[in-house]
């Protein structure tokens, strides 16, 4: 009955939103024809295979997500080189940006059309098919449970226990769950509402695992050529705005202005959500129009920068720039999508500020009960916040001890999730 439904009612939208969207935005456009492409790539990939080599399949969302199945990808090719990585990616974050040798093919994830997928399983037979979160597509978990292919979810978090669920919905996750192999959640709370759900499917492996996300933080941290042991208080008096929505400026740029003309050490990085030549223009306008100096970053080390404020216009600098800075702020707390992440800035040791929408985010819970995140709901609530951490120097160091504190409480993860994909 839900494979109808789906099929003949809810994928129909959504497949009309696509070619809508596709018309008016770009990157709906691009990932509309990078699927088409998909299934020919494949084709091509399959056909170069060898007999002994195994095809594990993992899908992520985006280029975030993808974070989340590094250390894993790392793990399983270690453990058994005959494996061969198929990687998808709903988004062109993902598709476009992830160059890495684990990986042995990259597409698009196709159209999720019964016989699309159907068809994609006849091509190619992964021993694995493996989401990393919460991006799973029906039509590929039943084609692949008719396959009998093994499916995992890993670093799993679900939201179907609020009120605001309706049993139907309800109904139909339940039909769609039953089809699963594993369930690899984040904690024990997810775990427990997955059981309740399924409760009478106990062939369905259900562990708590934690988010190997935490483990690829601390390695990039460790690959990092900087002085990561320089005390928080000798860094420079430095806020990091990381993957800033227009929403988020909005809130922010007028206390943000405040803040700096109050404060002559006070300076700050700031790095859009997306590196779009216009919104970087409106930043460097509005502030020269106070003068306030501001300057992009380029190839030049931030050290060598020496105005007030320093615009970040190249993928993959973001993550090195928490090291320079005391207090963060987090993106897209502002945005229906919610925030970015959380984790860089909290292995870096900084107190992390964010937006309201944050309860998708696990990480950003953490911190906000540890005493290292917190929330803003207003313009107000950021500048009272920031002045605050800045006058309060105890505080200040206090609540950076406190958010790196939940990155070494959560490390570990990746391991339990390579072991329970191989062996179970």
């Amino acid at each position: 009955m839900w494979k109808l439904i789906y099929n003949f009612l809810i994928f129909p939208f959504v497949l009309i939103f696509f070619l809508i969207g596709s018309i008016f935005v770009k990157k709906i456009r691009k990932g509309f024809f990078g699927r088409l492409a998909s299934i020919k790539k494949i084709r091509t990939f399959s056909s170069n295979l060898d007999e002994k080599d195994l095809v594990y399949w993992f899908h992520a969302s985006s280029h975030g997500e993808f974070e989340q199945i590094k250390p894993v990808l790392d793990g399983i090719k270690n453990a058994n080189p005959r494996i061969k990585v198929l990687l998808s990616f709903f988004s062109p974050s993902g598709y476009d940006n992830v160059k890495d040798d684990l990986v042995d093919c990259i597409i698009y994830i196709p159209f999720d059309f019964y016989f699309t997928t159907k068809k994609v399983f006849e091509i190619i037979s992964p021993k694995k098919l493996i989401f990393a979160g919460y991006d799973i597509w029906p039509n590929f978990i039943w084609s692949a449970y008719q396959k009998k292919i093994h499916i995992v979810i890993f670093a799993a978090t679900f939201t179907f226990h609020k009120k605001t669920f309706s049993s139907l919905v309800k109904n139909f996750y339940k039909s769609l769950y039953t089809n699963i192999s594993a369930f690899y959640t984040i904690n024990d709370d997810d775990s427990d509402r997955i059981k309740n759900l399924i409760f009478k499917r106990t062939n369905i492996i259900i562990k708590t695992m934690g988010n190997p996300r935490f483990d690829r933080v601390k390695e990039k941290s460790d690959a990092l050529k900087i002085n990561k042991d320089k005390d928080l208080m000798k860094r420079n008096k430095r806020i990091i705005l990381g993957s800033i929505h227009n929403s988020d400026k909005d809130i922010i740029i007028e206390p943000l202005l405040k803040l700096i003309l109050d404060d002559d050490e006070l300076c700050c990085i700031w790095a859009t959500d997306e590196i779009v030549e216009g919104r970087m223009l409106d930043i460097e306008i509005f502030f020269r129009k106070k003068n306030i100096s501001i300057e992009r970053l380029g190839s030049k080390a931030i050290n060598e920068i020496k105005s007030k404020i320093i615009l970040i216009d190249t993928i993959g600098q973001l993550y090195k720039s928490y090291w320079y800075g005391q207090i963060a702020y987090i993106g897209g707390g502002f945005s229906s999508s919610g925030i970015h992440n959380v984790m860089e800035p909290a292995i870096a040791k900084l107190p992390v500020l964010f937006g309201p929408n944050y309860t998708k985010s696990q990480e950003a819970k953490q911190l906000v009960s540890a005493g290292g995140g917190f929330k803003i709901n207003n313009s107000t609530d950021f500048y009272n916040e920031i002045k605050s951490l800045f006058s309060n120097k105890e505080q200040l160091v206090k609540s950076s001890l406190s958010s790196k504190s939940v990155i070494d409480k959560n490390l570990g993860s990746s391991k339990r999730v390579v072991e329970g994909i191989l062996n179970d």
